[in-house]
């Protein structure tokens, strides 16, 4: 049996983004770190919402819970800001790092200070929630430092 020659693999110039099997492990962590975020924004808006729901319910609502389910609420847009920023990171050759480092701080600080909001009701579920947080913690921290170092960045380029 032989080949057609006709018969050939043509590679596209410029309009295809790249594969994922052609980025190397930190582009692919930065990219993994960014839907990650966003999973574990939504798992902790969620567990958040019935917290606080449960609270009002109860009529213990205070300001130090109104606060708490603010800073929970802030980081679902900022995460499905990051999903977005993760798509154009792959497929579009312009990315715009400042915002993604700026959303990851944000939803950082939010988490931070969730935590601490919590630990004013007693410590040990402030120390709960830090722990129920840590993945989202993990995953801004993990898109912070790959996108700080220059060859990741020419990756995506």
């Amino acid at each position: 049996m032989a080949f057609d020659e006709n018969d050939v693999y043509i590679e596209r110039q410029g309009s295809s983004s790249k594969l994922f099997t052609e980025y190397s492990l930190s582009a692919i962590l930065t990219l993994v770190g960014l839907l990650g975020s966003f999973m574990s924004v939504i798992g902790n808006a969620s567990l958040v919402a019935i917290l606080s729901l449960i609270w009002i319910l109860t009529s213990l609502i205070d300001i130090l819970t109104l606060l708490a389910m603010i800073l929970s609420l802030i980081p679902i847009p900022l995460g499905i800001l990051q999903v977005h920023q993760a798509y154009k990171l792959h497929k579009v050759t312009d990315h715009n790092y400042g915002t993604i480092k700026v959303v990851a701080i944000v939803i950082l600080i939010c988490s931070f200070g969730q935590a601490l909001l919590y630990a004013f009701f007693t410590p040990i579920l402030g120390l709960l929630i830090l722990y129920a947080l840590g993945g989202q913690i993990a995953f801004n921290a993990i898109v912070l430092y790959f996108l700080n170092q220059p060859e990741v960045r020419s990756e995506f380029e």
